[in-house]
């Protein structure tokens, strides 16, 4: 059976991580990265990796949700990265639609060196505001995560090729890929390293990734198994900080 792994997940109902990873089994996701939102989500999913070996954690604050945090938010998730070495960092960002961009930007910056500062792999939210980001990775080239997982990816090939060339970058396709449109994205994707491809459902929805593989493997013209073989090593790769 070919594995899967879903690379960027959320729930909201948090009790239902585990069944919903268990029946995901018998399809053939074997594991996946469930990434907060909120400061309130961090708790809750140090409790949840307690008990399940194939769950696998980020920690950070959406840039939907950068209101309300709590004085000491930083200090308060160095801390329980430091408590669990396996922790990634995410989801953090930056969203052109959303909020106080300014806001968002120093909030994500220090999200990153955060991550850079304890050699965390890092899930970033990108949307419209790609002009900045870069920005934002030029100006910490020096110090930046050991990895670097765009989510969703819906950039152009232009900006691939210059992420690739100055960082060690993944590219996550979420069910958005399935969707008609996205042109740049699947444009992007037609010339990606394929050492660089994950897959991820960006819900609760976690076996929906095995349709975006299916779409990955129609877009690139590819053979089926050995796409999916090898995005499994990348996930490995990302999970294992090799």
């Amino acid at each position: 059976m070919l594995k899967y792994i879903d690379i960027h997940c959320h729930f909201k109902n948090f009790d239902a991580i585990s069944n919903t990873f268990e029946k995901a089994r018998t399809a053939g996701v074997v594991a996946g990265v469930c990434n907060a939102s909120s400061e309130e989500d961090w708790e809750k999913l140090v409790s949840i990796s307690k008990n399940a070996e194939n769950i696998f954690c980020a920690l950070g604050i959406h840039p939907w949700f950068i209101n309300n945090l709590s004085k000491n938010w930083d200090n308060k998730l160095i801390k329980i990265l430091l408590e669990n070495p396996k922790f990634m960092a995410g989801e953090i960002g930056l969203d052109k639609y959303k909020a106080d961009l300014s806001e968002q930007e120093q909030i994500f910056e220090r999200q990153l060196e955060i991550a850079a500062d304890l050699s965390r792999p890092a899930f970033i939210h990108c949307v419209g505001a790609w002009d900045k980001l870069l920005n934002i990775l030029k100006e910490h080239k020096n110090k930046l995560p050991p990895k670097i997982i765009f989510h969703s990816y819906g950039g152009s090939s232009e900006i691939m090729r210059t992420l690739l060339n100055k960082y060690n970058v993944y590219f996550s396709y979420s069910p958005v890929i399935l969707e008609a449109g996205h042109v740049k994205a699947k444009q992007a994707l037609e010339t990606m390293p394929t050492n660089r491809i994950l897959i991820e459902s960006d819900s609760d929805n976690i076996e929906s990734i095995i349709n975006v593989a299916d779409k990955i493997s129609e877009i690139r013209n590819t053979d089926k198994g050995t796409l999916i073989n090898q995005i499994y090593e990348n996930s490995i790769r990302v999970l294992n900080d090799e």
